[in-house]
């Protein structure tokens, strides 16, 4: 089967084989097909959560690695697809209760390696982070490339 467009929507990172896995969109997506990647960037909302986790020594790695980010997108795009373009998706996640953020915290696999999940002191790093309107700003780094082929 061919296909006219194909979507790789937050996941690209997850393949344990991305060059076998890249080969095989570009195999089945037909002559002027679109193949659409969606992707987060190296400085968003988990490389932050990280590193407040790795200060408090809540985790052991300070960087978590990904093999496909929006930074090192075109770079591997580029030796399957002519031609590569990435747009970035300028946005940040503003918060009102650090409780919530907390919880999510708690539920989020990605970040993995927690040793001591410590609430209170997660609750005291946050709470001096809050802008003068109470609101604590965390950066997201989110965005689409599009190729043709």
């Amino acid at each position: 089967s061919h296909f006219d467009v194909v979507i790789a929507n937050m996941m690209l990172y997850h393949v344990p084989d991305l060059n076998k896995g890249l080969l095989e969109v570009k195999r089945v997506l037909k002559p002027n097909g679109v193949f659409y990647a969606a992707t987060f960037g190296e400085n968003g909302l988990s490389e932050y959560l990280n590193k407040a986790l790795f200060e408090l020594d809540m985790v052991n790695d300070k960087k978590i690695e990904y093999i496909f980010t929006l930074q090192k997108g075109t770079s591997i795009l580029s030796s399957f697809f002519d031609a590569v373009e990435c747009y970035q998706y300028i946005d940040r996640l503003e918060i009102s209760n650090v409780s919530d953020l907390i919880e999510y915290i708690k539920t989020m696999g990605i970040l993995g390696g927690i040793t001591n999940l410590d609430e209170n002191k997660l609750r005291r790093y946050f709470e001096s982070k809050r802008n003068e309107n109470g609101i604590l700003v965390i950066p997201k780094q989110y965005g689409t490339f599009i190729m043709k082929k």
